[in-house]
């Protein structure tokens, strides 16, 4: 399985136009002078022109003094008395109810699955860290100052040589330190209980062991001992140094030959790795041979992948750059996860896999490899080595002896792999991510550590939205405000297609296209009772409610960059899956958390000093 959302890489990113740092630096103003516009007008209702002009005024430069007079030892005062009453109120009885869901999931959850690993890690992870972490941290973020504010505590502390943005970051870095104080334990204890709980290995049940009649004599057949409540039956090759035993709840194990000519098996491989993905561009062929940009649909809502028909010419070619021999000095390994649709098919075909082939070809000489069996079932991952040796078919049909990198990679380091259906009237599915060349895994203990990263950045958003409700609001309204402004993050993604969609008329990564216009147009379509995909007839009407649209739209665009997509800093998703964390998504993800923790506090002080004033 492949995590299916996608990411600009660093430096498309950083040159970005709609998605980048240089839309971040037109978000913040926007929202600044949103604010400040918004806020004079509030004031001239309840106060008139001039007075109105008069606290903004004094608003503003009272906040500018305030940022340019900050005291780092006053912040750090600040944030400890902050850290010290957290422990006064038991913060720490948070690593009790962690350990008393860890001591549940060791009871109650079986390694007898098939992918113990992703089990394990989310339930840990996602459940046992991530939400207890997040909940705690949004409940002492939103209750601290409304409950000075309510013992009056506050205006003794502002009577103190201590400004209002000295306060207010105070307060951010003190949450911040018991948050990362708690998640570091939680992510130590997290990372032993893993590991403890899916490391094992097996002895070879000797009385098992037998001779098979269909391979050479040399070769026994036989199975593991019963640990860790399964065995795995294996295949032993006296000759061979390296053998493998079957693959069997996510995981095989190597079988290594002693020096005393015994065996012995390692831990398991292929439950808690890193995999990183080599990814190439996709494009199609037609049943004519014709290129194509997408395959052909078979009916699907969702249009992220597209379909190959079987027994046909119809192929997808991806194409991969950068493959060298330092970087694949052993060969290669694919592994693709394709989607199969039949056609026809009964209670006893479901199970059987579909046939189709795989076959590498050099993109300037077209040279072909022999093609290599797929038994494709639907979306399980399948893995094909690519040794360096390599027979070439010639268009004759005739197999000559071939290398890898000399026959198939080109002098500009561009190799292709083309996969067919071989089956007649059923279909072969597949999108960019479900094919690529598996690099080198980086070690687990780092890539988890991304994951307790992108953890943390979650909750540096969630304690920067708590604070800066809690200074104008009291704790339950900001609590609420808090949990409903997640909620809009987690489905910040539907307008940020929406947007594009009509904007700049982009498909989104999941080959979906959203219809209907901006507010205005849509609000037109709701009174008229016309669907979304029939365009507007020509007329003065249409004219303007497009031309009122656009700039309504890249507003709602600008603000909801200042919206981090809550849902996307959930890298555990990753983790748990088996793959590496890309180091260029967790830049970005901490570009944004870190621009919505400076706009979040810039605003907090500005409603903190308001509150100040009308006291």
């Amino acid at each position: 399985m492949v995590y299916e959302y996608s990411y600009l890489p660093l430096d498309r990113w950083l040159s970005s136009l709609t998605e980048g740092p240089i839309l971040y630096l037109f978000a913040l103003p926007f929202a600044l002078v949103a604010a400040a516009f918004i806020g004079m007008l509030i004031a001239v209702v309840r106060l008139g022109p001039t007075k109105a002009f008069e606290a903004t005024y004094q608003l503003l430069t009272g906040s500018f003094f305030d940022l340019v007079g900050l005291s780092f030892r006053r912040i750090y005062a600040i944030a400890m008395v902050v850290v010290k009453d957290a422990w006064r109120r038991r913060i720490w009885a948070v690593l009790v109810i962690f350990a008393l869901l860890l001591t549940f999931f060791s009871l109650y959850m079986s390694p007898n699955t098939n992918d113990p690993g992703e089990l394990y890690t989310r339930n840990t992870l996602n459940i046992a860290t991530r939400y207890l972490l997040l909940i705690v941290m949004l409940i002492i973020s939103v209750f601290s100052i409304p409950q000075d504010f309510k013992n009056r505590t506050i205006f003794t502390i502002v009577t103190k040589p201590v400004r209002t943005a000295e306060l207010v970051l105070g307060r951010l870095f003190g949450f911040m330190a018991i948050g990362s104080a708690l998640l570091a334990v939680m992510g130590l204890v997290s990372y032993i209980f893993l590991y403890r709980s899916l490391q094992h290995t097996h002895e070879i049940d000797a009385d098992t062991l037998k001779h098979l009649a269909a391979v050479p004599t040399e070769t026994v057949s036989g199975r593991t001992s019963l640990d860790h409540r399964h065995f795995h039956n294996l295949n032993l090759n006296p000759t061979n140094d390296q053998n493998w035993t079957d693959f069997e709840f996510g995981h095989r194990h190597e079988v290594v030959k002693q020096p005393d000519g015994s065996f012995r098996l390692l831990e398991p491989d292929e439950l808690l790795q890193a995999r990183v993905q080599h990814l190439g561009e996709l494009r199609f062929i037609d049943d004519e041979g014709n290129p194509k940009e997408r395959g052909i649909s078979v009916g699907k809502e969702w249009t992220y992948r597209s379909f190959i028909g079987g027994a046909t010419s119809a192929a997808a070619i991806w194409t991969f750059t950068d493959v060298t021999p330092q970087r694949y000095p052993d060969g290669l390994r694919i592994e693709a996860t394709l989607r199969i649709f039949r056609t026809s098919h009964n209670e006893k075909s479901i199970p059987v896999p579909l046939r189709g082939s795989l076959t590498i070809r050099n993109p300037v000489t077209k040279a072909t490899s022999v093609p290599i069996r797929i038994n494709a079932k639907d979306n399980v991952i399948d893995t094909f080595e690519i040794p360096l040796d390599l027979e070439v078919q010639q268009r004759d049909n005739s197999i000559r002896p071939g290398k890898l990198f000399e026959d198939f990679v080109s002098d500009d380091h561009r190799l292709e792999i083309q996969v067919q259906c071989n089956e007649t009237m059923q279909f072969f599915g597949m999108a960019q991510r479900d094919l690529y060349l598996k690099a080198p895994d980086v070690p687990y203990w780092w890539n988890f550590v991304k994951a307790l990263l992108c953890i943390w950045l979650q909750m540096l958003i969630l304690v920067s939205c708590g604070v800066f409700f809690s200074t104008f609001v009291s704790a339950p309204v900001a609590l609420l405000c808090t949990v409903g402004f997640l909620i809009l993050g987690m489905s910040s993604q539907f307008v940020d297609d929406m947007c594009k969609s009509t904007l700049f008329m982009e498909e989104n990564a999941r080959g979906k296209t959203y219809y209907g216009g901006g507010p205005l147009e849509s609000s037109y379509r709701l009174f008229t009772s016309m669907n979304v995909t029939s365009p507007l007839e020509p007329s003065t009407t249409t004219t303007i409610i497009k031309m009122l649209d656009r700039p309504l739209l890249w507003a709602i665009y600008l603000i909801h960059q200042l919206i981090p997509q809550f849902d996307r800093f959930n890298t555990v998703s990753i983790l748990e899956q088996g793959f590496n964390i890309p180091g260029e998504l967790v830049v970005q993800l901490i570009f944004q958390a870190c621009f919505f923790a400076l706009t979040t506090f810039l605003l907090g002080l500005a409603m903190l000093r308001m509150r100040e004033v009308a006291r």
